[in-house]
């Protein structure tokens, strides 16, 4: 715990060096504030001191203290606040003893000005050390103490404090500017750092003012005290820093700091060659690429290997064992520039012996005991072999891999690096088209590596000198019959380059690629397929609207549409140009979900709608504006609609004819409505959509005059139930369903009687089997989220497709066949061992005998309101149990619907 008082160091333009006070809190008037109303009373309770004393002799530390609360009356916060008085000081840091009764316990935090600088834990009597930031004159130190559970007695605090020189302010600033090698080689001069002083604001320079330097690190580098020059010794990081001492009451002193890191590495290094093996797959055999590999483990070729084991990335390479051997021959940019001194090359391996050589003549191994030797390594580590002996006149370097013992030695990470040369050879042109058939009218380029070269050419097969044409890129030679093109590159200083030279032929173009699919709206997921009428051609294209060329993706198989893109291909084949671009740019037209509703303008059409050519929006709903013939609008959907609903409105509408559609594929469209007239606004619903409908298109026509608007579009998805042609079945919903038009629904609830009564209802809940009547035909019940119709009591249970009959019990709907009920729609007994389909209705009622229930209608509209059991036979109750549907046991049932056996009975 930290507490802390009013300070009063020397005064003003004095000047000191550190000391150390120590502050008795035992008596005096001092600025305390005990934040807790219950700390009064007649305990001893210090609630003022002041600085009486500096130094260590003027009371006892240990027995003197102020008493702050107590075991009775405790203080559980308390802020000290204290202002440093003296002028030109800095303390720097405080240390506090203090005690507790009992168990007490707290944290102390101090803040100088706003910043809080420490922080620390009472227990007991205990000692707290918080460094804080030098502060200044008027500066505002407070110490709150919280969490106390009894008391405090605050002993001594110690403090050290410095006195600062008199005089303004000045700011020391290190420049770099100077520093030009700091990253290259150790025991080298790295230039100087350089620092100027100022004060004031604007800032003004010290007049005559100096530096001087130090560094902390004399491993990684040295500086010149008073120069700041500095001098690279090693690798590593080093601070340096620059010190103004200042004028005795003229100018304070300041200082600043620079960190500099050394990393010992060459920054013209080059990487002549890399190799991580990520472009290979397992089992593939490394073909080098642009470098000449060769890979023999005696048992077959070396191969990559999926695995981290020696240390890089997967995939690595298998090198093998036995002798296994990984050579590669490594071009050195012979003859412009080549390496000059040694070269480096690193790689990771696993912990197996692996040598490392050279077969290059002239080029030996750094650290080998004889010639041709090489390193041989066996840790897991990145190892380094150095090359000497290196030329600007070595052509290339061949660097051997072998294994040395009968385990497998897998590598990976390979770089080899060295110092390109200074150019002496100026670099070959490069031509392009390079040589072959080409269109006529194909302009040639040439291009050349070495900054301003000059390029001269030939295009009768000559060879080129400087007094040869000059090649001027706005114009290009062009290639109108069989041409040999020659150029070579010329600069001051240096060796011409070597001649380029590039044969054409003219040969007829390849057909111009064909696309399957037009361009234009698509839906996602369209396949597109191109070809090419030249027998033998291949296509080649892109895909993100680019020109394509011969090092573009090979067309092998259709391409899926899933984005918006524009695919652009060409065809090409030997002995012929290549064809001219084709291109085709496809927007796609996702499919919207059900349910569906949208009620807005063109400019914010959702996921599944496209237009065509509509007009500005309507200022309200209905926003959608058609205005001349052919403008459309098109949404594609994932199911048929159950329902469909929008809003139209004819504005002026006259004499034109306005449509809405329906189809399956995008293409082929069947009308669902066609308006010739059109006036106020008016909703239109349609149910009993298709249900292989996916596409719906509103389209005007024709047009003789005036608008439609369009907009408050509803769609809800829908289940499917068939009727036949006696006009009833049973269905067992999925979702909560409505009606179509023309369809009638029921649930089968007892009344008492020997009938069953047939309620008819609307809103139907899910997972629900019900009796549908419609004429023959299938309809789309649409699919709701509004609440269902109360269906509790109904007889009807759903079938999953295991309910077999027994010949006895189980009642399903159908046509009698004999006797009074030939051609009687009824629930009749379903036959031993004939199963219920899923998804239909059915009855399970015990009794015995009862051949079926057949439909009560009431004579104004047919409608069924019932059905009525024929003679019950015998049943034979167990234990005498019969209840009624409210499960209470009846002694003398009557004539009604009971619950035997576990089963529902009509008696």
């Amino acid at each position: 715990m930290l507490l802390l008082c009013a300070l009063v160091v020397g005064g003003a333009n004095s000047v000191w060096a550190d000391t150390t006070g120590i502050i008795n809190f035992g008596s005096g008037t001092g600025s305390l504030n005990v934040n807790d109303a219950s700390v009064s009373g007649s305990d001893s309770q210090s609630k003022t001191w002041s600085v009486t004393t500096v130094g260590t002799t003027s009371f006892t530390p240990n027995t003197s203290y102020a008493q702050i609360g107590s075991s009775k009356k405790p203080a559980t916060s308390i802020t000290f606040t204290a202002t440093i008085a003296a002028a030109d000081v800095n303390v720097k840091a405080f240390s506090a003893k203090f005690g507790g009764f009992d168990s007490t316990a707290g944290t102390v935090t101090l803040k100088v000005g706003d910043t809080t600088v420490g922080s620390g834990s009472l227990s007991g009597t205990s000692d707290v050390t918080v460094s804080s930031t030098k502060a200044q004159t008027g500066t505002v130190v407070t110490v709150t103490v919280t969490g106390i559970s009894k008391g405090v007695k605050a002993y001594y605090i110690t403090y050290t404090y410095e006195a600062v020189s008199s005089g303004a302010t000045t700011t020391t600033t290190i420049s770099d500017a100077g520093i030009t090698n700091t990253n290259k080689f150790v025991s080298t001069d790295a230039g100087s750092l350089a620092a100027s002083v100022t004060y004031g604001s604007p800032a003004a320079a010290v007049p005559e003012a100096s530096v001087t330097w130090s560094g902390d690190n004399d491993e990684v580098a040295t500086i010149n005290s008073s120069t700041g020059a500095v001098t690279l010794v090693g690798a590593g990081t080093v601070t340096f820093t620059a010190s103004y001492a200042g004028v005795a009451d003229t100018y304070k002193s300041s200082s600043d700091t620079y960190e500099m890191t050394v990393t010992n590495k060459d920054p013209d290094l080059e990487t002549i060659w890399s190799e991580d093996f990520s472009g290979y797959s397992a089992d593939d055999v490394p073909d080098g690429g642009t470098y000449s590999y060769a890979c023999t483990d005696g048992s077959g070729t070396t191969k990559i290997y999926e695995a981290v084991i020696a240390g890089g990335t997967s995939p690595e390479l298998l090198v093998g064992k036995s002798s296994g051997t990984f050579s590669a021959t490594i071009p050195l940019l012979y003859p412009t520039y080549g390496y000059s001194g040694d070269l480096t090359l690193t790689f990771k391996s696993n912990a197996v012996d692996v040598n490392v050589k050279t077969t290059t003549d002239g080029i030996t191994v750094d650290g080998e005991e004889n010639e041709g030797d090489g390193l041989t390594f066996s840790s897991k580590d990145t190892h380094t072999v150095t090359f000497k002996g290196v030329t600007t006149s070595t052509e290339n370097i061949t660097i051997v891999f072998t294994t040395t013992t009968s385990s497998n030695v897998r590598i990976d990470d390979i770089v080899l690096e060295g110092v390109q040369a200074a150019l002496t050879v100026v670099a070959t042109p490069s031509i392009s088209p390079a040589s072959g058939a080409v269109a006529s009218g194909t302009k040639v380029t040439i291009t050349c590596a070495t900054e301003g070269a000059s390029i001269y050419y030939t295009t009768d097969g000559s060879t080129p000198t400087s007094s040869s044409t000059a090649y001027n890129p706005a114009s290009k030679p062009t290639i109108t019959a069989a041409t040999t093109v020659k150029a070579i590159a010329v600069k001051d200083g240096l060796t011409d380059s070597e001649v380029a030279s590039a044969s054409y032929t003219i040969a007829a173009p390849c057909a111009t690629p064909t696309f399957s699919v037009s361009e234009g709206i698509v839906d996602k997921g369209t396949s597109v397929s191109l070809s090419c009428a030249t027998d033998g051609a291949t296509i080649y294209y892109t895909t993100n609207g680019t020109t394509p060329t011969t090092s573009s993706s090979v067309y092998s198989s259709s391409l899926t549409i899933n984005a918006n893109q524009t695919i652009k291909a060409i065809a090409a084949k030997d002995g012929m140009a290549n064809s001219e671009v084709a291109s085709a740019t496809y927007t796609v037209r996702d499919y919207a979900n059900l349910p569906f509703s949208f009620d807005s303008g063109k400019g914010s059409l959702p996921t599944g709608m496209t237009q065509s050519a509509l007009g500005t929006d309507y200022g309200s709903s209905p926003k959608l504006k058609f205005d001349n013939t052919d403008d459309n609008l098109i949404l594609r959907i994932n199911e048929a609609p159950g329902e469909l609903k929008y809003d139209i409105q004819g504005n002026s509408f006259s004499g034109g004819t306005f449509k809405v559609q329906y189809s399956a594929d995008g293409s082929s469209y069947t009308d669902l409505k066609s308006y010739t007239e059109l006036g106020s606004k008016a909703t239109e619903t349609f149910t009993n959509i298709p249900a292989t409908t996916r596409y719906l298109k509103w389209i005007y026509t024709t047009k003789s005059s005036g608008n439609v608007a369009l907009g408050n579009f509803s769609l809800k998805g829908c289940e499917s139930v068939t009727v036949g042609t006696a006009g009833y079945t049973t269905y067992t919903t999925t979702g909560k369903v409505t009606l179509p038009s023309g369809v009638k629904a029921y649930i089968a609830t007892a009344t008492g009687a020997s009938t069953v009564t047939l309620t008819e209802v609307s809103n139907i809940p899910a997972d629900e089997p019900i009796v549908v009547k419609a004429d023959a035909g299938t309809y789309y019940l649409p699919v709701i989220t509004t609440a269902a119709d109360d269906v509790s009591g109904n007889l009807l249970e759903a079938s999953d497709g295991s309910v077999t009959g027994d010949g006895s019990t189980i009642y399903g709907l159908g046509v009698g066949k004999d006797g009074d009920n030939e051609g009687k729609i009824g629930f009749y007994l379903v036959k031993s061992d004939v199963t219920v389909p899923a998804g239909k209705a059915y009855m399970e009622i015990g009794g015995g005998g009862t051949k079926g229930f057949t439909f009560v209608f009431d004579d104004d509209d047919d409608d069924a309101t019932g059905i009525n059991a024929m003679e019950n036979g015998k049943l034979e109750i167990e234990n005498g149990a019969v209840y009624d549907l409210s499960g209470r046991r009846v002694q003398k049932p009557t004539k009604g619907l009971y619950i035997v056996n576990g089963k529902k009975v009509l008696f």
